[in-house]
């Protein structure tokens, strides 16, 4: 019971890190429209160099063992053993390869991935809302405000 008691904190905490910081790609000067299209050119060339291979499997279906049903008369019937349906799951085998080639371009292209935290609401508050169109120097203190889907602020205090 002591252990359960511990463990739900822990793990509220690590659901919670994730949305405590943002990861965006980066170049100081580069504009929005910049680090759109070179994602654009990026995905295309991962497309182009690690394409969609579906690989499908065939999971055998789980065995359901031998039976025996009765109804309130007594009267019994015996299910024979028998397997369920099979499962069908395919998977992208290049998935991984073509995120790897789309990170590669991106730094070929001189862009790195950096991670931001969420600006407090009294670093949010001192600032007018904005939406960053070209990339500032980032500083110890940089931080992030989402502001609805790919759009962000940087504030740099």
């Amino acid at each position: 019971m002591i252990a359960r008691s511990l463990l739900c904190p822990a793990l509220l905490v690590a659901a919670l890190l994730p949305a405590c910081t943002r990861e965006i790609y980066y170049r100081e000067g580069a504009s929005q429209a910049q680090i759109t299209a070179a994602q654009d050119a990026c995905v295309a060339q991962a497309y182009r160099e690690a394409p969609v291979r579906t690989v499908t499997t065939v999971l055998p279906g789980t065995f359901i063992p031998e039976r025996q049903v009765c109804d309130g008369a007594g009267n019994c019937q015996t299910i024979p053993a028998r397997f369920g349906p099979p499962q069908i799951v395919s998977t992208d085998a290049n998935e991984e390869l073509r995120k790897a080639v789309q990170r590669k371009c991106m730094v070929d292209a001189g862009y790195s991935r950096v991670q931001l935290p969420i600006c407090d609401q009294n670093v949010r508050n001192s600032q007018p809302p904005a939406i960053t169109r070209t990339l500032p120097p980032l500083t110890g203190q940089s931080c992030l405000v989402p502001r609805g889907g790919e759009a962000f602020q940087i504030i740099t205090p």
